[in-house]
């Protein structure tokens, strides 16, 4: 048991070998959709005619 410990210690990533990073999900072959992440971010944020606002103001004097 304590051999196993010493053989964990000293192979610490080990457990990621073999795994691929990309710097971009478009440089990823396995990634089949791109998404634009600053055009779903911008429909996020724009207020649309059929969307419901609530607005609340309170001021101290």
């Amino acid at each position: 048991m304590a051999e196993k410990k010493e053989d964990e210690e000293a192979k610490p990533d080990s457990g990621m070998r073999g795994i691929a990073m990309y710097a971009s999900n478009v440089d990823d072959p396995y990634v089949t959709l791109h998404v634009d992440s600053d055009e779903e971010e911008k429909e996020e944020i724009e207020v649309k005619p059929e969307d419901n606002l609530v607005a609340l103001a309170k001021i101290d004097r």
